[in-house]
Parts: C-alpha cells; structure tokens; sequence
C-alpha cells in the first residue's frame, strides 16, 4: 500500500511475479513441506486444493505486495477457474501468467499424466479472448516412483528425491 504525505491510503502497488518466480518460490514450498506433503498425498479426494491455498500463503508470506489471484474465471466456461493467475491487475495480457496445478494423489497416480495433458489443452482451447498472449503455465507436484509424465515436461526431483516438480511453459501464446 502506498501512502500519501498526508497519511491517507493511495492505493494499492502489487508487484508483478515472473513465471521462473513462480517456480522457485512453489520449489522452496516443497522442499519445505515434506511431511505435510507426505501426510496429504495418500488422503481420499486428494491435496490440490490444500497444496494450492499453501502455494498462495507461502509465497504471499515471501512478498505480501505480490500480484498472485486463486480461482479465477479465465476460461470461457463460467464453470472453470485457474488455480492462479498471476499478475491479474496488468492491463496488458502478455504480463499475465495463467496457472493449472497438478498434485498427484494416491487415488490418481496412475491419471496423473492425462490429468497435465488436459490442463494443456484447457489452456490452449478454452481461455477468454482478453488472455490471449500470456504466460500459460502448467504445474505438478509428484511423487518419484509414482512419475508418468508427458516427455516434453521439464522436470526436477527435488531434495529428499521422493517427490518432483515437473512443468511447461507456454510463453506469451
């Protein structure tokens, strides 16, 4: 928030966040929730949307003025939001990063793959036209010996070589 001389409230500064950002800031998560991760995955019904509200905490608790939005309506169907969207108050589409998140779960490792390929094609089909020309993202979280991952995926094993990232990154489609 910026304030005047006088002591009133401007207005919000929200910082953009890159999409590498991003990345880094969900890595440092991970590696920092191990346990928490461990005691989630194997959970009925899955830990996406725990691991998504933990994801936007963290990194809000690393940079409280970051632009960083859950569940937004970014797709044609009022039905469907992203998990994130990131740099949401720009007015110019290519500052917007648009994010689907994955979490592999015990109940859907073996879907887990299918599941990435889906979030591909739901962000390359059915945005709103005013996102055109952002960053699309897609993020899973997996666990090691449970991996079947699309091969143009980048991936990453991280510390305790359990558990993953793996991503791909549409750069200002």
């Amino acid at each position: 928030m910026v304030m005047s001389c006088l002591g009133g409230i401007v207005g919000w500064v929200m910082t953009q966040i890159s999409t590498r950002e991003f990345l880094g800031y969900v890595e440092e998560w991970v590696n920092g929730s191990y346990q928490k991760i461990g005691s989630m995955w194997p959970q009925k019904g899955g830990w996406e949307k725990w691991a998504q509200s933990e994801i936007g905490s963290f990194i809000l608790s690393q940079d409280s003025t970051c632009d960083l939005l859950r569940e937004q309506g970014v797709y044609v169907s009022k039905r469907k939001d992203a998990d994130f969207l990131l740099n949401g108050m720009s007015m110019t589409a290519s500052d917007k990063v648009v994010v689907e998140l994955k979490c592999q779960s015990f109940e859907n490792y073996k879907n887990f793959k299918k599941g990435l390929e889906e979030d591909i094609s739901k962000l390359s089909r059915e945005l709103k036209p005013g996102f055109s020309g952002a960053d699309l993202l897609v993020l899973g979280i997996y666990f090691f010996q449970h991996s079947d991952i699309p091969p143009y995926f980048d991936k990453k094993v991280l510390d305790n070589g359990e558990v993953g990232m793996c991503w791909a990154i549409d750069l200002n489609s």
